[in-house]
């Protein structure tokens, strides 16, 4: 045996997905092995610890999961950032280098957020071509901020649950990496994915083999007052969102929308579907079964968290 191959072999590379929703976290913990790859990934959900004032300590509670993980130093982390303290924006650009696109993207912060920038953190992922412009000389991106605060905030979290944070991202960008990251399927129908938290909800719009569309939406609240909540708001968002799509020609019509959500919202469903006609579904569909990071057992919500996890292994 050569030198030094079984230890690379035995020894895992292990890297943790974190979804932070309002009052809880979606870990995924994939451990990676040379030659033989993925093992099964771990998936668990962890409600949120309260500091003395009563606001979510996400450092006690990342605590809590590497105590009850069994996680050790080597590991490396990857979180995406709770959607009521993120805003997403799409703008064209020039095709230009990475650099280049940054610094072009920075110049455009003033009329992409309204009121003062000086204190926002910003991230950018490109999503090809301008299809609307039909000019290859063009690419979309989509840009999100946060405020620095709350990034810093992030970052000390997982600082004082000794996890390495190495990259944040969006969340709609971690489920874009879990489905077509691993294996690379075969061109998949377009669909939606609208992900709700209890005070804030995402949409994301996919075709072929990438992202074409995100944004967190507007008129949603899981707590509406009375047993029927008025969902309307949130229902024409959605809408709008789509109608926004087909007119700037990012990709057809979704046949499909996922909701994944931690409620039972049959009445959202159902007027989803009445509204923008197409099938609205809460399961995952079955051109994913066989995708070796899920299960039939697994909860669709922990999509994302695997999805962070695979960019944690992408990172080392």
């Amino acid at each position: 045996m050569i030198r030094g191959l079984k230890p690379i072999i035995n020894t895992p590379r292990i890297t943790i997905g974190v979804d932070i929703w309002c009052s809880e976290i979606l870990v995924a913990v994939l451990k990676y092995r040379a030659v033989l790859g993925y093992e099964t990934p771990i998936v668990q959900r962890f409600s949120s610890e309260h500091s003395d004032t009563g606001a979510f300590d996400l450092g006690r509670t990342l605590r809590r999961a590497v105590t009850d993980l069994g996680l050790s130093r080597r590991c490396t982390a990857v979180a995406a950032v709770e959607s009521s303290k993120v805003v997403v924006r799409q703008t064209s650009l020039p095709t230009m280098s990475d650099r280049e696109t940054e610094a072009a993207l920075a110049h455009q912060l003033p009329l992409l957020v309204p009121g003062s920038i000086d204190d926002l953190v910003f991230g950018s992922v490109r999503l090809g071509d301008d299809s609307p412009s039909g000019d290859r000389n063009q690419q979309r991106c989509i840009v999100a901020f946060t405020p620095r605060p709350e990034m810093l905030a992030l970052y000390a979290a997982f600082k004082e649950a000794d996890l390495p944070l190495v990259s944040v991202e969006l969340r709609s960008v971690a489920l874009s990496r879990f489905i077509f990251g691993l294996p690379k399927p075969n061109v998949l129908p377009p669909f939606g994915v609208l992900m709700l938290d209890e005070t804030a909800a995402e949409l994301a719009v996919f075709h072929g083999d990438r992202l074409t569309y995100a944004r967190t939406l507007v008129g949603w609240n899981s707590e509406g007052e009375g047993s029927s909540p008025d969902h309307s708001l949130l229902i024409q968002d959605v809408r709008r969102s789509l109608l926004w799509c087909r007119k700037c020609r990012l990709g057809p019509e979704p046949e499909l929308l996922i909701v994944l959500s931690a409620e039972d919202l049959d009445g959202l469903c159902a007027g989803l579907a009445a509204e923008i006609g197409i099938t609205v579904s809460r399961v995952l569909p079955e051109w994913l079964d066989g995708h070796p990071l899920m299960t039939g057992a697994t909860d669709p919500r922990y999509a994302p968290a695997l999805g962070l996890a695979v960019k944690g292994g992408e990172s080392r």
